[in-house]
């Protein structure tokens, strides 16, 4: 009975620290986001970045156009990460 409520009071201590907690809960994650789009190359770059949290940072990001037949595609593909430490891809972000 006793190892549930100590279980319970780790949790609110570990609540309790904060940001530190987060740091220890969320590890860096990096992804890659892609969507497809019939407009334009922005188009699918900027749906293809809506997904990404706040704090990522892009390194690399891919278009590529298809034709098939008389449609045009477009495809984006981008590459993220929100590690600390990581290099950016100083490409100019699509609006």
């Amino acid at each position: 009975m006793t190892r549930p409520l100590l279980g319970l009071a780790l949790l609110g201590v570990i609540g309790g620290l904060g940001g530190a907690a987060s740091l220890l809960v969320s590890p860096a994650r990096a992804a890659t986001a892609t969507f497809g789009s019939y407009i334009s190359e922005v188009d699918a770059c900027n749906r293809a970045q809506l997904p990404l949290p706040a704090n990522a940072i892009v390194t690399r990001t891919r278009v590529r156009v298809g034709r098939q037949g008389g449609t045009v595609t477009y495809t984006c593909r981008v590459d993220w990460s929100d590690r600390s430490g990581t290099r950016p891809s100083y490409l100019p972000i699509l609006f």
